[in-house]
Parts: structure tokens; sequence; C-alpha cells
């Protein structure tokens, strides 16, 4: 087997954040609370009915909660939010807040931008997470109105959510800011333009975008004078630009272009010495994400194939891949679920060992090749040609495929 065909995010890594860290140096752009970051890629869009991530937007929009210290769950557009006995209906009271134009954030701006997100004309990426409350799974798929949503106002300040179950992690999903408000006057001022740049929007978190296009390679972040905890928002300004490499990020960080840069594994050998060096621990978990629907009928069988998977998965060296390919200080989790993320409430065991399951994500050379075997002979091949995909914006994807490539060869035969 001389290439793998299936497109990588990653392979079941819990990652750790290493960068250098511009500490104590006084520019005139700091002492105006100007902070300067970089990031891999562009804005793909700040609609966040339609957007495929929210670790920079987060801080323009604010559903009912927010995370705090620590990651706790605080109060955010919700001063407050209480549950039925039966865990299936929340009430929320709003607080006294304001869009970044001035107009007051109601209770029908919560529905209609729920609505608006599970419509299947939306075509929102993560609909899929509204599919606890009542009717919205009929819904995205076409088979009920929007107005069936489990969601109603009572009053201009009160939104009640109906659910199907009782969801143990609710507050904590209320803090996305996918299930925020809309303001529906803006959406239909700006129609198709609405979330295209950062003037056809309007903010309801402790900032504003500006001088974002659709495809900038720099925008900025501004304090949203209206947002209603503005005393506490001491940054004035955050600017972006993207940067594609680390080199890249590391020369702009020497040249007090930026605040803080992350470093690739290489970097990480000759820097983790410096003063400036940083370190600490996210919960981010990458994976192989296999192609099922590959043109190609050979790997689009053997893709399917769950013996052909296995095998992909046990011949992987994970420890050796985190510790010596990487040694950027990620942790090998048991699954899908990253270490220290959360613990069974019940036990105060860490759900990263509850999930484990033996024989899945282990390094077994000789087992894989059983599994290995066995595939191959159920789909009637001999050999197979994949070919590895992997994002640019990652700092170690390139040693990863390498990585890849190199031990599939060596323990997968033909």
């Amino acid at each position: 087997m001389k290439r793998i065909k299936a497109i990588i995010t990653g392979i079941f890594i819990s990652l750790t954040a290493v960068l250098l860290v511009a500490c104590g140096k006084s520019t005139s752009e700091n002492s105006k609370q100007v902070l300067n970051l970089s990031t891999t890629g562009p804005l793909d869009t700040i609609d966040i009915s339609k957007s495929t991530g929210y670790g920079q937007t987060g801080n323009v929009f604010e559903s009912f909660y927010r995370l705090g210290k620590d990651g706790k769950v605080t109060p955010g557009l919700a001063k407050s939010g209480q549950v039925s006995q039966d865990g299936k209906t929340w009430t929320f009271t709003l607080r006294d807040a304001k869009w970044s134009n001035g107009d007051k954030i109601t209770a029908q701006d919560f529905v209609y931008s729920w609505r608006r997100t599970i419509d299947p004309k939306t075509a929102s990426p993560y609909a899929y997470l509204f599919y606890d409350v009542k009717n919205a799974q009929a819904i995205n798929e076409g088979k009920m109105s929007a107005d069936k949503l489990g969601i109603k106002t009572e009053g201009d300040n009160k939104v009640v959510i109906t659910l199907d179950r009782p969801i143990s992690y609710f507050k904590v999903l209320m803090t996305y800011p996918l299930f925020g408000p809309q303001s529906e006057k803006v959406v239909q001022k700006y129609g198709k333009k609405y979330g295209t740049n950062s003037k056809y929007m309007v903010y309801s978190g402790p900032f504003k975008v500006k001088d974002w296009n659709g495809t900038s390679d720099k925008w900025s972040f501004v304090k949203n004078n209206q947002y209603w905890d503005k005393k506490v928002v001491k940054l004035q300004k955050i600017n972006y630009q993207v940067v594609k490499n680390t080199n890249t990020g590391y020369q702009l960080f020497q040249q007090g272009k930026l605040d803080l840069t992350p470093l690739s594994s290489e970097q990480v050998k000759n820097l983790h010495n410096k003063p400036e060096f940083k370190q600490y621990s996210y919960s981010y978990v990458a994976y192989l994400d296999y192609n099922f629907n590959d043109s190609n009928e050979v790997n689009r069988k053997a893709l399917n194939n769950k013996n052909i998977r296995l095998a992909l998965s046990l011949a992987i060296d994970r420890k050796t891949l985190t510790k010596k390919v990487f040694g950027d200080g990620s942790n090998v989790p048991t699954g899908f679920v990253a270490s220290d993320l959360a613990t069974n409430p019940k036990t105060g065991k860490d759900f990263a060992a509850e999930q484990k399951v033996d024989n899945t994500v282990d390094y077994n050379e000789k087992l894989a090749k059983e599994y290995w075997k066995k595939g191959l002979q159920e789909i009637g091949e001999k050999n197979l040609n994949f070919t590895i995909l992997a994002s640019n914006e990652m700092a170690n994807n390139d040693a990863l495929t390498q990585y890849l490539q190199s031990q599939y060869t060596k323990v997968l035969p033909g």
C-alpha cells in the first residue's frame, strides 16, 4: 500500500497549545489595550447560522450564557434561567441588553434566530445541535414548518424552550454563539449580503468586527460600547491577521507585530527554554475522516469495510506520534473525548477513561495485519492505493502525513 485515501484532520490526539507570549513588553499599542493575534485561516462567514466555527466570533456574539473563569458557565444575555422538574422546559429571562446599533435585544430575536438556523433552506452545518429541541430534527429534514420548533416568547424578555429529553450539559451548550439571537430587521435589511461583510451585521457580544470584507486576511475586533457588560471589557481592539505557517508567525513575533504565536514541534525543541515560551492544555481532538463516498469503487468498498478501518487505526503508534513526531506536549486520548474535559458526575471518573474500547485506538501491529488481511479478502482485493489529504492550517500536518504514509507502508502489506 503506497498511499492512503482519507481526508485527514488528525488522528485521535488531544493537543497542548505551545506558543510564545510577549509578556511584559511595553509598546504604544498594548498601552492602549490593543492585542495583535494571528489565525491560520480567514473567517468564512460571520453569519452564526452558517458558520463552521466560533473560535473568534464568540467574542462578538453572545447567547443566554457565556463561559467565565476556568470555563465556568456564567450569565450572558439571560440574567436568569430556570428548568422544570422533568428537565425538559427551560425559561430564560433576558437582561436589558442592546445590539451594537442600539436596538433592544428581545426574546423574539432568539426565536427568529433558532428558526432561521434550523430551516433546511439555511443549510446550517450545525443544525443537528438543535435536535434535542422539540420538533427540531423534523423541521431540519423538511417534514415540519419552522414555527413548530420548541421555542417561544413570553413577552419581550422571556424565552421558553421545550426539549424532547433532559440534557445534562444544556447550560454549557447555551454558551455557544450558534444559540444566540439574530435581528430579523437586520437580516431582512441586508438580504443576501447579511454576514458577508463586517458592516452587514449587528453584534451582541463585547466586540464588533471591523474591516472584514468576506475575504480579508486582516481584520479587527473593536470594543462594543453598547454591550451590556462593557465595563469589564479591558481591551479596546484585537487585530487579527492570517499567518499560514509558524515560521512566518515567529518572525512577526520577533518584529513585535504579534503578541503571541503558536509553534511547530521543531520550534518547541529550539525555543522551550525562552522566557516567552508558554504551554497550556486545551481540549481538542483530531481524527481520521474517511471518504466513504469515494468516486473510486475499490476505495469506497475498502473504507466502508470495518476490518480495514480497524487495521488503519491499530497500525498507528499514537504514543510515538505525539511524543516524538509532534513533541509538543500533546496527550494520547482513548477515543473521541479528550482527557480532563469532563467527568462522570456519579463516579468522578474522567469520561476519557470511561469511553475506552479495547483494540480500537491501541497500537497493535499483529492485530492490524489480521484485520487488514481479513478486510482485503472481504472486498476481494490484494492491494490498495489511497491518498492522504491534510489541511495546511495545522503546523504539524506535514509531519503527521509523512508519519502515516511511513507507518502504513511498514505495517500493512499490499
